[in-house]
């Protein structure tokens, strides 16, 4: 393997391959995410994104293949999570549930300075006035801000988000894809985002990659050569944009009708051994 720290590489997948029980779900899976970079990964339900993301923060440790981090300051930890339903603390208020993530890494800042960085973080996702509120008074966006904000407390040199905005509405859902790309111009992070939305794919993202039906795998990986910043309410008329989306459109719906006759076969076999 080549040097990671001088290809600018933080993270590096290689032949990532897991089943579940006699069900092959990744195979051969192989990619990498670059600093400062905005990646996304799209593909059929089903075909083992979340298996990916959680097999990257070492959640799932049954596997095989290979994954390097290249690691910043030691005291840091390689990545940080936002789920579709990451829990807060019910019996912290906002601003405690940022400063407990603050207990790792942060050990030579006192409880003063540790409450002010705390506050930091929540003005950057917007939350200044609900930093005494508890979690049963927020709604799911502001939520989805505290869960953004404890990501970038953690210090971490990579953030994985899994589908952070998919039960939000319309109108939340665009308001957390503005916050993310203002951020994206103030922190110096790498994030590895899944989605279902190609829109919110390449709105984002600096690359993205196109994931099989099941056993997953990348079939295609897709560069993002619009300028930053971007604006989301004007970048669906880029027609580099709507050429990007039709691309996915036609890849994801071949892949989509992929997964639908391995469930046919899947049911007729079924049916045959009953």
């Amino acid at each position: 393997m080549t040097d990671n720290t001088t290809k600018n590489v933080v993270l590096e997948a290689t032949n990532i391959t897991k089943n579940f029980g006699e069900l092959p779900v990744l195979e051969n899976l192989s990619f990498s995410l670059n600093k400062n970079e905005f990646v996304s990964l799209v593909g059929p339900s089903g075909c083992g994104k979340t298996t990916c993301l959680r097999i990257l923060a070492g959640l799932t440790k049954s596997f095989s293949g290979n994954i390097q981090y290249r690691l910043g300051d030691i005291s840091t930890l390689p990545c940080s999570l936002v789920f579709q339903d990451s829990p807060l603390f019910p019996w912290l208020t906002v601003v405690d549930n940022i400063k407990i993530c603050l207990n790792f890494g942060y050990e030579d800042l006192n409880k003063k300075e540790k409450h002010t960085l705390a506050l930091d973080y929540l003005i950057q996702v917007g939350l200044h006035d609900f930093i005494d509120y508890y979690p049963y008074e927020l709604s799911g966006g502001m939520i989805q801000r505290v869960n953004i904000a404890r990501a970038l407390a953690s210090g971490s040199e990579i953030i994985l988000m899994d589908e952070p905005f998919v039960h939000l509405d319309f109108l939340q859902r665009n308001d957390l894809q503005k916050l993310t790309l203002n951020l994206l111009k103030k922190q110096c992070k790498s994030i590895f985002f899944i989605t279902h939305n190609i829109h919110e794919a390449v709105t984002l993202s600096d690359r993205v990659f196109i994931m099989s039906a099941r056993p997953g795998n990348i079939i295609k990986e897709l560069s993002v050569n619009l300028p930053r910043p971007r604006n989301i309410d004007t970048i669906r008329s880029n027609q580099q944009y709507q050429s990007l989306i039709r691309e996915i459109s036609e890849l994801l719906s071949a892949e989509l009708k992929k997964s639908h006759v391995q469930f046919e076969q899947w049911l007729l076999k079924k049916n045959q051994n009953i």
